[in-house]
Order: C-alpha cells, then structure tokens, then sequence
C-alpha cells in the first residue's frame, strides 16, 4: 500500500478554525498507519506546536497566500494550490485533504485500498447543480457547455462536497492543474459562488477517476459546528488543565461521541428571526466595572 498523507490548510485569526484543526489531527493520529503521514500548512504554526514530531508544520507567508489566491480574493483557491504543491514534494504518496470541521472515525486501511485502486474519495455526493437554488444554479447556467481542461462542463458533473478529497498518488497534478482552470473559469465568468472551489474540484476529480464517498470514515460535521465546537472545546480544556500527554489525550478520544453527536441540525428560521429581534429590542446594559 502507498502512503497516505493527510494534509490540511488553516490559516487567518479565528480561534475556532484551528481549533477544530487541531482535534481533527488528533483523530487522524489516533487512526492513520504507520507509514502515513500528516501535514499543515498555516499562518499560525504555534497553534500546533503541541503537536510537533507527530505533525509536520509548514509556515505560511502572506506572499505565498497571495500567490494562491492570485488576486481573485476567493481564499478557497488557496486549497487548490496547497494540494497542488504538497503532491509535487510528495509524488509517490496518496493525498488525503480534510477540510479542519472534519474527524477520522476508525482506521484508515479502508480509504487505502480504495485510493490504492485508483478510486478516488470526496466528501460525499451532494447532487447536480442544475438542481440547485440561488449561487449554485447561477454557477450551472454559467458554466454549462464551457469547455475546462480539455473537457465540458455538462450533466454528468455533479457537486461533491470537499470537505474530504482523496486522490491517488500521481494523479494529483493533473487534478489540480483542471480545478484552477475550472476554478478561475467560474470566478471569471461573473458567478463567483461561495463553492466554487468545490464545483471545480468535483469536475477535475470526476474526469480523472471514479469516485467514492468518504463519509464511512470520516465525519463532516459543518451542519452542526456549534454543537461540535463546544464539545471539542471541552474536551481540549479538559486534557489540557488535566496535564494530559499528547499520547494520553489521543487515548481520550475514545470517550467522545463522534459516533452520536448529528453532523447536521436543521435550524429554524422562526427561531433565528425571533433572536435576532429579541437581542435588538432587549440590549445588554453596561454597568461599569
């Protein structure tokens, strides 16, 4: 079997992305091989210097972020690039990116042998855009029956969320030299879409390979993040004010409920209207210290 290296990209001010990152590692050290390996690449390395032996940090600048985003001011394009530059030190290893709202359940043979085979992974099948609403289906009605990389953009070129993106050793360069293409022809053609970097890696990794849904291994849980934050935040408090090693933190993970809590709650819009009309007509007063 090849090597699997799981890589992931943080970066900006926000406590919570690293956060998430950080026990997304966790799980992946608690349940990757013994010849995998796991990268970051990030702005803020000491976020993970507990981690340091275990996880290979890679500072980023902000010239490099620029050069990423090439002025388009869409970061997610920044994902694209980082994926694209690990695979070209790293040519004889599977890829495995997870977005940091992510966590391994169980082991990683599984996702081996697929990309072993020359299956490709992604998060899971989210449908075709054509039958989608506002952001989305303006991207399908702009994109359709353009040409990127050599093939067109039609109804075979469903949307796969990104959360997960498993490729094959040696494949991810072609993949990702389609989905900038595929990435900036969306951003240039007037319908930027918040998942433009996803609809375009759906398209590179569908031409290049089948596809397989990673969700028997790994939770996605960006419909529910608030649940999930809090419960992480507990248990990084907890191991850490307990003294935990990092060894004997990893071993905790056996008591959290990754297999219970949702991935995805349905809020009410009734309720959010209701809040957010609440906290206007009933402000806080400030007493004074």
């Amino acid at each position: 079997m090849n090597r699997i290296d799981f890589v992931y990209l943080v970066f900006g001010n926000a406590q919570a992305y690293h956060t998430q990152a950080y026990f997304s590692m966790l799980t992946v050290l608690r349940g990757k091989r013994g010849q995998d390996t796991v990268t970051v690449y990030t702005d803020r390395p000491r976020h993970y210097a507990r981690l340091a032996g275990r996880v290979e940090v890679r500072e980023l600048g902000k010239a490099t972020l620029d050069e990423w985003i090439n002025g388009t001011g869409y970061v997610f394009r920044a994902k694209i690039k980082a994926l694209e530059g690990h695979a070209a030190g790293n040519p004889g290893a599977h890829l495995l990116f997870l977005d940091g709202d992510t966590c391994l359940q169980g082991g990683a043979s599984g996702m081996a042998q697929l990309l072993d085979s020359g299956t490709g992974l992604m998060h899971k099948d989210e449908g075709h855009p054509s039958a989608m609403r506002g952001a989305s289906l303006r991207m399908w009605n702009a994109m359709k029956g353009k040409s990127v990389g050599g093939c067109t953009v039609s109804m075979r070129h469903n949307v796969w969320n990104s959360g997960v993106i498993g490729i094959p050793a040696g494949r991810a360069a072609a993949v990702c030299a389609m989905a900038t293409e595929a990435c900036d022809a969306i951003l240039g053609c007037g319908a930027g879409c918040f998942t433009a970097e996803q609809y375009a890696f759906s398209i590179a990794m569908q031409e290049a390979m089948q596809l397989q849904p990673a969700e028997p291994w790994v939770a996605h849980y960006w419909g529910n993040k608030e649940e999930w934050q809090g419960r992480i935040a507990s248990f990084i408090t907890e191991a850490h004010t307990s003294g935990l090693s990092l060894d004997d933190e990893i071993k905790a993970l056996d008591a959290f409920p990754m297999a219970t809590l949702p991935l995805f709650v349905r809020k009410s819009n009734t309720q959010r209207r209701l809040t957010k009309l609440i906290k206007r007509m009933f402000k806080d007063k400030i007493q004074g210290r």
